[in-house]
């Protein structure tokens, strides 16, 4: 199905702002990542509390929350990626057609 022009210059914009989105979602979310990493409790901050499992507990949830962030950062910035993709591929496929097309037919 072809598109008129405008409809595609606007389904571009869409695409490129989502991608947009997308990315300041995925620098949010890998400043988070790293964030988390300094959220270091010692001995000294758990004081009795350290005495027990909670201290290797604690520990373990964090590098779990800083790999979950990191991940998700990285899916993110994939997803944002392929928008742009995308809509550089409906670009270069339109402007190709354009000039496939464009010497083809001229009125008399």
């Amino acid at each position: 199905m072809d598109m008129p022009d405008e409809a595609l210059s606007v389904a571009v914009e869409a695409l490129r702002s989502d991608a947009r989105a997308w990315q300041e979602t995925a620098d949010v979310t890998r400043r988070a990542a790293t964030e988390s990493s300094g959220l270091d409790l010692g001995l000294a901050e758990l004081s009795w509390a350290a005495e027990g499992d909670l201290f290797v507990t604690y520990m373990m949830i964090q590098h779990k929350v800083e790999h979950l962030l990191g991940q998700a950062g990285s899916t993110l910035r994939d997803l944002a990626n392929v928008l742009e993709e995308i809509a550089d591929s409906y670009e270069s496929s339109d402007s190709a057609a354009a000039a496939r097309y464009d010497n083809l037919w001229e009125p008399a």
